[in-house]
């Protein structure tokens, strides 16, 4: 009896054996993706390497094909096993996936229904400071496996501080916080602040800098905010002078006020002054930490806004020889200014070199400015404007107006000013055509928003 029993239960076994076995092997001969797993992208040959893992039966381990399909394209491998690996270059289109085991049984994928489209996310700064009220856009780069867009998930760590909306990020109140990516999880630093002002372009004339109104620490904080703007824009670039420009008649909340240059007296024997009516540096001239970069002075050293004595009669604007004035930057000052901080040395008389040459003129080419000329496209926003004894800086343009960022004594300092394009010839004489001094535009654009 036992061993009809062991018969038995051996037969069993084995019959269940085959059966399993022949299940397998239908299986098998049906082959069937498991999975498909990115295993590597190779951003500068923009390829990527896959890898394709098959269903399959312990049993019966049958080598197979996997092909990739891209228009007339066929990309194949041959695997023992489990698994197969294709090396697959990136276009606009998606592929399809085929594995045929040796019976010439095939199944068929698409490659997006099995693998994450997105192989590459990431904002294009690490931070970015914004205005109490100023919003900007939300920019990134991004790479993927197919052309289907990816929706993204923004959002600010503080609401409090920055909210992020249709796209863009608002800031809100003073302080620090974090815009995410949700599936990514890359993260760019946003800082508030009420040190600036979003753009504004306004008739009315902004209150002259107060003598010593900025600590060290927020004059620190405004020389960061300026370096950041001009190298979004693109140092020792057009866009870079422009946005210096822009910065500090445009976003800084003060006017800095006129003052004659100093360093131009032509009986005082000091062609090299510094930081009166002109200060030659990177930066803002709002602390006296700055004096340590003052070499040659005429009178004194005083920052921006304080009283320093001036050297030079216009007594209907107020200027008396010997009599002291708050400091700040006359016309070429400014755009040297400007030209300095956006990565350039213009090389200007009172703070460097070419003697007898007062209006910056020499630093491009020096025209004609004509009706005709204005409205001919052909001037380009960082291009300066001058009449005899004054230079101004084109900040930007419409198709009707230029925006001149420019410093006069009965303007009371560095102000922008609006300019009908069909009227500008009647103010300024010349055009100085910049493209040499650049040779690069950068991240040029016409107007600030």
């Amino acid at each position: 009896m036992k061993n009809y029993i062991k018969l038995f239960v051996t037969v069993f076994i084995a019959g269940s054996i085959n059966a399993f076995a022949v299940m397998s092997f239908v299986n098998d001969t049906n082959i069937n993706v498991k999975n498909i797993n990115l295993l590597d992208y190779n951003k500068e040959a923009n390829t990527i390497k896959i890898e394709i893992e098959k269903k399959l039966s312990v049993f019966y381990k049958f080598n197979f094909t996997c092909n990739a399909v891209n228009g007339n394209k066929i990309f194949n491998n041959k695997n023992n096993g489990l698994k197969c690996i294709l090396d697959l270059p990136l276009n606009d289109s998606d592929y399809m996936i085929y594995l045929e085991n040796k019976y010439g049984k095939s199944t068929s994928y698409k490659l997006s229904e099995h693998i994450n489209n997105k192989l590459e996310f990431k904002f294009d700064r690490n931070e970015a400071y914004l205005a109490v009220g100023e919003e900007m856009d939300i920019k990134f780069s991004e790479k993927f496996i197919y052309p289907i867009k990816s929706i993204y998930n923004f959002y600010s760590l503080d609401d409090s501080i920055a909210v992020v909306d249709n796209g863009k990020i608002r800031g809100i109140n003073n302080g620090i916080t974090y815009i995410k990516e949700k599936s990514s999880g890359d993260s760019i630093k946003v800082i508030v602040t009420d040190l600036i002002t979003p753009y504004t372009l306004s008739k009315q004339k902004k209150e002259i800098i107060p003598c010593n109104k900025y600590s060290l620490e927020e004059a620190t904080m405004l020389d960061q905010i300026l370096e950041y703007y001009v190298d979004e824009a693109g140092y020792e670039t057009r866009a870079g002078a422009v946005a210096a420009g822009r910065f500090l008649t445009l976003q800084f909340k003060y006017r800095i006020p006129y003052f004659y240059e100093n360093g131009r007296i032509n009986d005082s024997g000091v062609h090299k002054a510094d930081g009166e009516g002109r200060y030659y540096k990177k930066g803002l001239y709002l602390n006296k930490s700055k004096y340590e970069n003052i070499i040659y002075t005429y009178a004194d050293k005083a920052i921006w806004g304080c009283l320093l004595r001036n050297g030079t009669n216009n007594h209907k604007y107020g200027f008396y020889a010997g009599k002291k004035n708050p400091n700040g930057l006359d016309c070429s000052g400014f755009v040297s200014w400007a030209l300095v901080n956006g990565g350039f040395d213009p090389g200007d008389v009172g703070a460097g070199e070419n003697e007898g040459i007062y209006q910056l003129t020499d630093t491009g080419d020096f025209t004609k400015l004509t009706r005709e000329l204005a409205m001919s496209g052909k001037i380009k926003t960082g291009d300066l404007f001058n009449f005899w004894g004054h230079i101004a800086l084109i900040i930007g343009q419409d198709e009707k107006n230029y925006y001149v960022a420019e410093s006069l004594p009965h303007l009371g300092g560095v102000i922008a000013k609006t300019y009908p394009k069909s009227t500008v010839a009647n103010t300024f004489e010349f055009v100085v055509f910049m493209d040499k001094f650049y040779k690069k535009d950068g991240n040029l654009t016409d107007y600030w928003k």
